[in-house]
């Protein structure tokens, strides 16, 4: 969520040895499918309703390699056992952020789609399903008539763009009723957070402590078969986008496409440019803010260092931007101009 994972899905999907699932006009869209499940084994049972969102193979046609997004898959605990046992040969592709500034531009997005309203402000935040969800994969999907229900009794969502004070509240809130619930005298109070009693919590705080959520995919998974990417590489420059796109590539197995020459990806770019949504702006985080963050997500952000990537590693491991990990940004250029550094914005119209 707001790590650019949308951006990747886009590029692979124009790659014509990849494929994923796609609306009726050619558009790749998520299908979240297990993001709710709640039951492995039912979950797992429906492998094949799961596999009909996706491109069927043509026979005596060029093979390809299907693959699956969301941003949701990373938060549920339950996820990486599903999948697992469907596929155990899974390669696996996450994209990283610095974790305050991804929180910051998650609670704006909340906000700018109507998820955010004055009761959620002081308090635990309840926020709308993010979209309706017509099969769960194995969970509990929630009524649109309940849902429409306690949206009016909750009167009007919070006007975008929120208020960084806003968000300042509702960060501190949340935190302290971590602390209180997951008992913050304990070391893992933190993770036993995003595990949040076998449900998952994908909240602005929780969904940034990588190192937790990755710990658990990698119980099932091996490391090699993980890719991770980190954002601020990814969106610093077009030929920066491209070369990571290559990595995946080479990560997959697939011959490299020329994206730089293509007239498809140029469209495309174009098109997704010029989307209203792409180009919303709001105010900075507060300093006092994204430093109570920063140090929050310290010590998980050495974790996921030492997670991911050896000293030995050849290629070495990236220099990451991230609070206790590398120069902290400077400033708040990026936070103040929306989402409108992603990588699809390099080439305008």
């Amino acid at each position: 969520m707001k790590s650019g994972t949308t951006n990747v899905m886009i590029y692979l999907s124009l790659h014509p040895r990849l494929a994923t699932s796609a609306n009726r006009f050619g558009w790749p869209v998520e299908t979240r499918f297990f993001s709710q499940a709640r039951d492995v084994r039912v979950a797992v049972g429906q492998w094949r309703t799961y596999l009909r969102r996706y491109p069927a193979a043509v026979p005596g046609g060029e093979a390809r390699l299907v693959f699956d997004k969301s941003p949701n898959y990373l938060v549920n605990p339950i996820v990486p056992e599903i999948l697992g046992a469907l596929a155990p040969s899974l390669k696996l592709l996450v994209m990283l952020r610095n974790p305050t500034r991804r929180a910051y531009s998650h609670f704006q997005h909340d906000c700018r789609n109507g998820r955010l309203f004055a009761e959620d402000l002081g308090r635990r935040i309840v926020r709308r399903s993010e979209k309706k969800n017509t099969n769960d994969g194995g969970g509990q999907s929630q009524s649109l008539r309940l849902r429409r229900k306690e949206e009016k009794k909750r009167g009007r969502p919070l006007a975008f763009p929120c208020a960084p004070r806003d968000f300042d509240r509702m960060i501190l809130h949340d935190v302290a009723d971590a602390r209180r619930r997951f008992n913050a005298t304990e070391a893992t109070w933190l993770c036993d957070w995003t595990l949040n009693g076998g449900r998952g919590d994908s909240g602005f705080v929780p969904r940034g402590l990588y190192a937790c959520h990755l710990r658990r995919w990698l119980d099932v998974f091996p490391r090699a078969q993980l890719l991770p990417l980190i954002f601020e590489d990814f969106v610093a420059t077009r030929r920066a986008t491209l070369r990571a796109v290559a990595d995946v590539e080479a990560f997959l197995g697939v011959p490299p496409f020329d994206y730089e020459t293509s007239f498809k990806v140029a469209l495309v770019e174009r098109f997704y440019a010029a989307l209203p949504s792409r180009g919303s702006t709001y105010d900075p985080i507060l300093e006092t803010t994204a430093s109570y963050l920063d140090a929050l997500y310290c010590q998980p952000n050495r974790d996921l260092r030492d997670l991911l990537f050896t000293s030995d590693q050849s290629p070495p491991p990236p220099n990451i931007p991230w609070p206790c990990l590398g120069e902290r940004e400077k400033g708040n250029t990026v936070a103040s101009v929306g989402d409108r550094h992603h990588s699809i914005y390099h080439r305008r119209l």
